[in-house]
């Protein structure tokens, strides 16, 4: 017996049990396709075959969105739970450090001075900052002790250099000079050698005195700057010239006092030609200026001479500029007719040879090709005419940058004045109340402190104008290293009084017209730190005020009993107990009184109103 087959002819099938659901792989057709396909042909499987890719398509689809939403989901729950966002690449340029100033080599004059002393001492405190590679300092011989000398005794034995390191006089060079003479004073050698190096010229010498005849005056104060300005001048890599002037040289008047410039009745010349030449009395000079005193007078004339030779330079910068221009505009046009000149030359002998060749062309009959000839040779000469003109350009272009001279910078260097009111003690550098100097209001605290001085031909509300040492030291050496953004930009086309402007600026450095204190102020706070910091020591008499006022009887007969009769009693005392040393400060002590009281009389500081100095900013 045949056992059973499964039958494929009818709808049914036979099998010998009942299997689970059979599961199709989604590239294997199910049976119902097939036997579709083998029924209807290929239409029907062709038709299938489309419904069957676009299921496949859609469930596809369905699983890429699902997958999407649970990525979605995930980012979601990482944001929720707080975790970091990927940075965003940084699109700014980050900020560059600015470069390190170039090296920068100091002239610096009166450096054994009350204020030459801070500001060489806070140059080489800061010599890193500025990058300072040398410090050149003019000293002139005095009393037979050389330059050297004098560095030596007053300077690097100076309490004011005590915190720097010890071989801070590396950095220094010492030449010998003075400011009153031609070129300084200086050797040919040495003074072309500081004009090829120097920086910075920083001019601090100069005589602080009221009372100084009008002729000394002017020597210390206005020859010396001359000097200096004439050195800066010479300089080619000269950047800064600051020069020391004075709050004074302006004539105090009833209006503020500006940072401006005072102009003078006449030109600083001609008035040091009046003052040489003796042609005014020195009274009717100072009134026709309006100034009370020498100095006043000295550093107005000194500040007029700079402005006056910086415009005389621009002018002669201008005159050089145009007589070049002119020169290179004359040249050009001699080029230029040359080149003509040539060119016409050649036209005719062009010209020439044409005719010379159609003369040839009708004797031998052959006019045609002598034509051509004829062109060939134009050509020729035509590019031989091109060439040369190029020549002759090229030529004239270089023999016109030869015989261009270099002009300098419309910029060149700036000069900064600075004007200082009355110097007192130190703030901070080199030590808080340093003051180791001569000035007028440091003898008047040393001759009150002393008990020598008691009487003053004054005001006792007149307020005074004191600025510490170091902070004129600080504005001088920022005026010299000012900051990258204040520096003085001038126009493409700068006019005289742009000029004026940029290339020359006054500054004040005065104390705030809040910090000033009163003459009585100041005489009480001098006795009260006397008496509490330094006892009297018993060498003068005990320090007291005992009259502040006009000159008078009452004047006179403080002066008498409170002030010369104890000195003359201090003198026998002396002479009786042979104590010699005691005689010769009692001494010394009456001379620094006989010339303070005289620098007083004359200056005027301790009468009046006072003076009304209104800087641009009150940065002090």
């Amino acid at each position: 017996m045949k056992s059973a087959r499964p039958s494929t002819s009818g709808s049914q099938t036979f099998v010998s049990s009942t299997p689970a659901p059979p599961q199709y792989l989604n590239d294997d057709p199910r049976p119902e396709e097939v036997a579709v396909r083998n029924r209807d042909g290929k239409k029907q499987d062709k038709k299938m075959g489309i419904m069957k890719r676009k299921k496949e398509k859609t469930r596809r689809m369905s699983h890429d969105e699902k997958c999407d939403e649970k990525v979605q989901k995930d980012e979601k729950t990482e944001t929720d739970v707080g975790l970091p966002e990927p940075s965003k690449p940084s699109t700014s340029i980050p900020e560059q450090p600015l470069p390190p100033p170039p090296p920068a080599t100091i002239f610096l004059t009166g450096a054994t001075g009350f204020l030459g002393k801070v500001v060489l001492s806070e140059l080489l405190r800061q010599s890193i900052d500025y990058t300072i590679i040398k410090i050149i300092i003019l000293v002139r011989t005095k009393n037979k002790k050389s330059a050297r000398a004098r560095f030596l005794r007053e300077l690097y034995k100076s309490s004011c250099f005590s915190d720097l390191s010890s071989g801070w006089p590396r950095l220094v060079q010492v030449v010998e000079g003075d400011l009153v003479k031609e070129k300084c004073g200086l050797e040919e050698a040495v003074y072309n050698e500081i004009c090829g190096e120097v920086t910075h010229v920083v001019h601090c010498a100069g005589s602080n005195k009221f009372s100084l005849p009008m002729k000394e005056a002017v020597r210390m104060n206005v020859e010396s700057t001359i000097n200096v300005f004439e050195l800066a001048k010479s300089s080619p890599e000269l950047e800064q010239l600051v020069i020391t002037s004075s709050a004074y040289s302006s004539p105090n008047q009833d209006t503020p006092i500006r940072e401006e410039f005072m102009k003078l009745p006449l030109s600083a010349k001609e008035i040091m030609m009046v003052i040489e030449g003796g042609r005014m009395e020195e009274e009717k000079l100072l009134m026709s200026t309006g100034h009370g005193h020498s100095l006043g007078l000295s550093k107005c004339v000194a500040e007029n001479w700079v402005l006056e030779r910086i415009e005389e330079l621009d002018r002669e910068r201008e005159d050089e500029e145009r007589r070049v221009e002119l020169e290179r505009i004359a040249e050009m046009e001699e080029k230029s007719v040359e080149i003509e000149n040539e060119s016409g030359e050649v036209e005719e002998n062009g010209e020439e040879n044409e005719e010379g060749a159609k003369g040839d062309n009708d004797e031998n009959g052959t006019k045609d090709e002598s034509n051509e000839v004829v062109a060939e040779r134009e050509g020729e000469e035509e590019e031989d005419g091109k060439d040369k003109d190029n020549i002759q350009n090229d030529e004239h272009e270089e023999e016109a940058a030869k015989i261009e001279p270099e002009i300098p910078s419309e910029k060149g260097f700036e000069v900064k004045i600075i004007r200082p009111s009355l110097l007192g003690p130190s703030k901070q550098y080199p030590h808080p109340g340093w003051c180791e100097g001569a000035g007028i209001f440091i003898s008047l605290m040393g001759c009150i402190s002393k008990g020598a001085l008691r009487v003053l031909d004054g005001d006792p509300n007149t307020p005074l104008n004191v600025v510490p040492v170091d902070q004129v030291a600080a504005k001088l050496i920022q005026a010299a290293f000012p900051p990258p953004d204040s520096i003085l930009v001038e126009d493409a086309e700068p006019t005289t009084a742009r000029r004026e402007e940029t290339r020359m600026k006054i500054l004040f450095a005065v104390s705030p017209a809040t910090q000033s204190f009163t003459t009585r102020t100041l005489t009480e706070t001098i006795i009260s730190y006397v008496h509490t910091a330094h006892p009297y020591p018993g060498k003068f008499n005990k320090p007291k005020i005992t009259y502040i006022g006009p000159k008078g009887g009452r004047f006179k007969l403080h002066t008498t009993v409170h002030q010369k009769l104890p000195v003359l009693v201090k003198k026998a005392l002396c002479a009786v107990r042979s104590n010699d040393d005691v005689k010769i400060e009692v001494e010394k002590a009456g001379r620094v009184v006989k010339e303070l009281v005289l620098e007083l009389g004359r200056s005027g500081i301790l009468r009046g109103r006072g003076w009304d100095f209104r800087p641009d900013n009150e940065v002090i």
